[in-house]
């Protein structure tokens, strides 16, 4: 794992790397289930592994509720109505899906994902101002991030969101047995 020096946050570096890191091997899939079962916001996810990883130290809960109260509209009345008109289109929508339908969910994934980077400046923005006040190792500090995440939007830490979490951090270069100890202790 690289890590770089810290700097004012850039909203352009969160969006690249939560881009890579959401491609990696099985991190898609853990979000999505994180998502689905917790009610997780990916970028927020995906927020805590990027600012320890570029060596800003580790994000408190505080921060993380900053954070969520600064997307808390946008999310609710622009990201997650997309998202609930895109999978409504994949389930057939009281029809069979069809070339139509198909491409017009496709469309909506767009502008989804449009409003996902909205979302991910809107994040950068509001934690600008985060100072590195709990300064770590880009192992430790990517770890407790995710913790304090949870944390702060009352995600439970059972069984299956710890595993769903490891398989995150080790998305993120953790390696496996020091990404599962992030979460035990917990």
């Amino acid at each position: 794992m690289r890590v770089r020096q810290a700097s004012r946050p850039s909203e352009r570096a969160f969006a690249r790397y939560a881009f890579r890191l959401y491609g990696r091997a099985g991190v898609a899939r853990a979000c999505l289930a994180l998502q689905d079962r917790a009610g997780a916001d990916v970028n927020l996810v995906l927020l805590a592994c990027w600012w320890g990883a570029s060596g800003r130290g580790r994000l408190s809960v505080a921060a993380f509720g900053r954070a969520r109260r600064a997307l808390a509209v946008w999310n609710r009345d622009v990201v997650h109505a997309l998202r609930r008109v895109r999978r409504a289109l994949k389930a057939g929508a009281g029809a069979r899906p069809n070339a139509g339908s198909d491409a017009l969910r496709l469309r909506i994934l767009a502008a989804e994902l449009a409003a996902e980077r909205i979302a991910q400046a809107r994040i950068v923005t509001a934690l600008a101002a985060t100072a590195q006040r709990m300064p770590s190792a880009p192992a430790s500090a990517i770890g407790a991030s995710l913790v304090a995440y949870c944390r702060s939007a009352g995600i439970a830490l059972d069984p299956a969101n710890r595993r769903a979490l490891v398989a995150v951090a080790v998305g993120a270069g953790l390696d496996p047995a020091v990404a599962r100890r992030a979460f035990r202790a917990t």
